[in-house]
């Protein structure tokens, strides 16, 4: 019981922080630095996808995506919790975007397609 409380207290505290990120006054400080912010809302995707909320996880991943597309390892994140939210279209259009952008030889482009693989 006591993990379930400390867990929902981690959701809701990072979705606080989600919220501020979102906020127009947050705004001129994501464009004056994206990447910081886009690893920022990484991190917390990762935290929320460890938690099950693989929906929300993948927005998060996409905000990251969108404030630093040079990152595309974001795109495979936003393929793997689609996947796991049982959202296969999505899913399969972000791995899909990913493996255009990397080359073959990738180590992620490996982790991609066996993704990809799992979702068709």
């Amino acid at each position: 019981m006591r993990k379930a409380v400390r867990r929902l207290a981690l959701v809701l505290a990072l979705a606080a922080c989600v919220a501020k990120v979102t906020l127009p006054s947050s705004a001129s400080a994501a464009a004056a630095n994206p990447v910081k912010e886009a690893e920022k809302l990484a991190a917390a995707a990762r935290t929320v996808y460890e938690s099950g909320q693989f929906a929300a996880a993948a927005e998060l991943y996409r905000k990251a995506y969108r404030l630093n597309p040079a990152k595309p390892d974001y795109l495979y994140g936003v393929g793997k919790s689609e996947q796991k939210a049982g959202r296969a279209a999505q899913a399969k259009a972000a791995l899909e975007q990913l493996l255009a952008l990397i080359p073959a030889d990738d180590p992620l482009a490996e982790r991609a397609r066996k993704a990809l693989a799992e979702v068709a």
